[in-house]
């Protein structure tokens, strides 16, 4: 039976994935053999011998921890008061800022009113009809200086005909 190079490596992978499958249940009975150890080398402590801790130690580990918790609990309340007091003036700038606001905006509704009833509309018409003429003016004179131009290149081509005529005409008589 012939084995090619792909075959081998297959089993080669699936030897060293065994391979490390036993190496790893192999650490991992290893790892609880030390635990179970551990475990029972620290409860033969706790419960063969009484520690005794001075009452100072306890006393300032007491002290740390209440320090701690108060400094917790005052930031806590704190935070919380400034939220409050923040809150507060922002509620207050908003109403202030609302009220400004519909104040000014009747105002600028009356002014706008105001200026608008103001505008003299002849004048608008005016000014509009003379703009629209002076723009029809320019399109019509660009639009008139496009046909001459066309125009003037036509004549051009029938005068240079028309002499060509004329000249051959000239030349059959001469």
């Amino acid at each position: 039976m012939d084995i090619n190079g792909r075959e081998a490596l297959g089993w080669a992978l699936v030897a060293g994935c065994f391979g490390a499958i036993a190496w790893a249940l192999k650490v991992t009975n290893d790892l609880r053999r030390v635990e179970r150890k551990l475990d029972k080398s620290i409860d033969d402590i706790v419960y063969a011998e009484k520690i005794d801790i001075p009452q100072s130690t306890i006393n300032k580990a007491i002290e740390r921890h209440v320090d701690t918790e108060v400094r917790y609990q005052v930031e806590k309340a704190a935070n919380k008061a400034a939220k409050e007091v923040v809150e507060s003036h922002k509620n207050e700038i908003k109403r202030v800022v609302d009220d400004e606001f519909q104040k000014q905006k009747a105002d600028v509704a009356k002014n706008l009113k105001r200026r608008i009833d103001n505008i003299d509309i002849s004048e608008i018409k005016q000014d509009v009809i003379k703009e629209a003429s002076i723009e029809a003016k320019e399109k019509f004179r660009k639009d008139f200086d496009n046909l001459m131009e066309k125009h003037a290149e036509e004549l051009e081509d029938k005068l240079r005909i028309y002499s060509s005529i004329a000249d051959r005409i000239e030349n059959i008589g001469s």
